[in-house]
């Protein structure tokens, strides 16, 4: 009699756990693109999805989607340019066209799941700060999630600037709207050292 009384008690429960977490994925913007998804709903109560990424199903060559974070929050990821990535013909800082070879990339995409436009700082830190192994890195952003048809309409794009050879940018985005971040390197895959691991992060002001 008992155990069959915690079931039933454990039943009545159930609904209550699954509005919560649904309104737990509305809050963080998990269901921005159209209502419930079961797959994310599994996820979480499964305790396997956090809630700043949702699942990838965007076109070949992206890395991973995630969630601007909360105001004040710094998100991070680690990544690694490996000489079995995709390669990307990319240009010059500053989006300029140049003759150069291929280049390892990763990509990400990032949400503004918000109803405000938002200003992020996107930082990749590697070798100069003692977070990764890649001697250069480079970064650039393009809008929405595609990879870029035209490589030069970027963004924003950085080399240098958040000091020694690691890169800095800051980028708005709009209510609602996606963007591309391109990781890569300075040097191309003749080299040894366009190869590495590096920290991704990404601040909300």
């Amino acid at each position: 009699m008992h155990a069959r009384g915690r079931q039933v008690n454990r039943s009545l429960f159930a609904p209550a756990l699954r509005v919560l977490a649904l309104s737990v994925l509305a809050m963080c913007g998990c269901l921005a693109h159209g209502g419930e998804d079961p797959e994310q709903l599994g996820l979480l109560l499964a305790g396997q999805l956090t809630l700043d990424e949702y699942p990838t199903v965007a076109a070949a060559g992206l890395t991973r989607r995630f969630l601007v974070p909360a105001p004040g929050v710094r998100a991070q990821r680690e990544g690694e340019l490996a000489d079995d990535d995709l390669m990307w013909h990319r240009p010059d800082e500053g989006c300029l066209s140049n003759d150069l070879d291929d280049f390892p990339y990763e990509a990400y995409a990032l949400l503004n799941h918000s109803q405000d436009l938002v200003v992020v700082n996107l930082t990749v830190e590697a070798l100069s700060m003692h977070m990764g192994t890649l001697a250069d890195p480079m970064i650039f952003v393009y809008e929405g999630e595609e990879f870029p048809a035209d490589r030069l309409d970027c963004l924003a794009s950085n080399d240098n600037g958040l000091g020694g050879r690691d890169a800095y940018v800051q980028v708005q985005l709009t209510a609602g709207s996606t963007c591309l971040i391109m990781i890569t390197s300075f040097l191309d895959d003749r080299s040894e050292d366009a190869f590495g691991t590096y920290v991704l992060g990404v601040t909300r002001l």
